[in-house]
């Protein structure tokens, strides 16, 4: 009886299948065959929900969330899929799986892959802004007046109000997902900001949670923008211990540290335009070296260890007065992150659930970093004209439910540090933390990670998980030229 009970859901969904109206119908969605990633390289079922806007008015004006299903390869699969949480907040899940298919396509073997965009991301209503043609995004006004009217200008835009669109609004949107398709229980995968999304679902419907992964672990507690500089800075200081500790790249580079403090104290003299090829245009541009530009290239680099390994020779480089390299990283990264955030989305999550809690003594504490306030001011500039809803007083208290818990930091991540995964294991009867040596922002794809995570779903016991093949993990080495490490 229990055997033909496991069976029903896969049953169901294949003689559903053979529906005229739809190529797939799950619960009481019905799914259209389509393709994920822009070289629509990965094939899908697509559907949409429908949901109130507001959760306090049923009766009121709807959104549709926009939803995939990757059924498991199996003919006796698993029933309760996988759930990829995307980060930012502003992340649109649809749009991040393809980058990280290959965690999943190995859980595909045996379960189910689930991705909703989450409300005001992607296809789901998303809190999409027109924003000014900018050829340079670093030599725009950054004053916070400057930003605030960003922000009121991107609220005039939108045709839904943006504050219903918080992390209890995309829990109790997850919630109706799972109930549509008829789901007992989901296995979530949260990355950076998805942590945040994952334990408060959990928070909110442990019954409904087989197992949690945890990626670039976000505290409850924790106030999103209060601690970056801190973080980036010390994530820094352990990548230049790197190199001083590394012959070949302290004879070729000194220290970075102070190489970097040079520069940082430059005079504004100093800042002679040079022309810089971008990246992804291939276009000649003339751009000064601001510390601004500084800080961006550096942190971003920061969150991988492939980009991580360029630090000690593009400081060097920036010193020897040939800075192009930074200034072409920062642009092509800043652009990736403009395309793959949903600036109204961040907005109505921080808004509503950060700037609120930002400690007094924040803005002190990160004034001498590298970093410094730009990013504590800019969110408090905007938010004073952004549309929001109130946070539930909950919100700070950790996640304390006895279910199967695996959470995995990068030893340098620049933003989420492995100490925030063991406080927020700390309070978790039946978690695990896990460090990937030498890795940054995000480790669910490095090493050996994908079998660790496979095998954690696969039997929901963090305890029996074998996690000794991740000390084969390192960093990468350093670039000693732009032909890359010593042979």
């Amino acid at each position: 009886m229990n055997t033909l009970k496991a069976l029903l859901p896969a049953l169901t969904l294949s003689l559903l299948a053979s529906s005229p109206a739809a190529a797939l119908r799950v619960g009481s969605v019905e799914f259209d065959d389509c393709t994920l990633g822009e070289a629509a390289s990965i094939a899908a079922h697509c559907g949409r929900l429908s949901v109130p806007l507001d959760r306090g008015n049923d009766q009121g004006e709807r959104i549709e969330l926009a939803i995939s299903w990757l059924p498991a390869r199996a003919r006796d699969a698993e029933a309760d899929p996988v759930v990829l949480l995307a980060g930012g907040p502003g992340q649109a899940a649809l749009e991040v799986y393809p980058r990280v298919a290959g965690v999943y396509e190995l859980l595909r073997a045996r379960r189910p892959v689930l991705l909703v965009d989450q409300r005001g991301t992607g296809s789901s209503a998303k809190l999409h802004c027109a924003m000014p043609s900018i050829e340079d995004p670093f030599a725009v006004d950054t004053s916070t007046e400057a930003m605030a009217e960003l922000a009121a200008d991107c609220a005039a835009q939108l045709q839904v109000d943006p504050a219903p669109f918080t992390t209890e609004d995309a829990v109790a949107d997850l919630e109706a997902v799972r109930a549509a398709l008829d789901i007992e229980q989901l296995n979530l995968i949260g990355g950076s900001y998805g942590t945040r999304l994952g334990q408060r679902y959990a928070k909110r419907h442990p019954q409904r949670v087989r197992t949690l992964v945890l990626d670039g672990v976000v505290p409850e507690a924790l106030v999103l923008g209060s601690e970056h500089g801190r973080n980036l800075d010390a994530a820094l200081q352990a990548q230049f211990q790197r190199c001083r500790d590394d012959n070949a790249c302290s004879e070729r580079f000194g220290d970075p540290a102070e190489v970097l403090a040079q520069l940082r104290t430059r005079d504004d003299a100093a800042l002679v335009e040079q022309t810089v090829i971008h990246p992804r245009t291939m276009e000649q541009r003339q751009a000064r070296f601001s510390n601004e530009i500084l800080a961006a290239a550096l942190r971003l680099q920061a969150y991988a260890p492939e980009t991580a390994a360029l630090l000690p020779l593009g400081l060097a480089e920036a010193a020897a007065g040939r800075a192009q390299s930074l200034i072409g990283q920062a642009w092509l990264m800043s652009d990736d992150l403009s395309e793959s955030i949903s600036f109204g989305l961040q907005l109505s999550v921080s808004c509503a659930e950060d700037m609120p809690r930002m400690p007094a003594d924040a803005r002190e504490a990160e004034a001498h970093t590298l970093l410094g306030t730009m990013m504590i001011d800019t969110l408090n500039a905007q938010c004073e004209r952004w549309p929001t809803n109130t946070a539930p007083a909950d919100i700070a208290e950790p996640l304390t439910a006895d279910l199967p818990v695996l959470l995995i930091s990068g030893e340098f991540d620049p933003v989420t540090p492995p100490r925030y995964a063991t406080e927020v294991a700390s309070h978790l009867p039946n978690a695990r933390a896990l460090v990937a040596p030498g890795q940054g922002h995000i480790a669910q794809n490095r090493g050996c990670m994908p079998k660790i995570i496979e095998q954690f779903i696969e039997e929901a016991d963090p305890q029996a998980i074998e996690a000794e093949c991740l000390e084969k993990l390192h960093p990468a080495p350093f670039f000693l030229n732009y032909n890359g490490p010593q042979p």
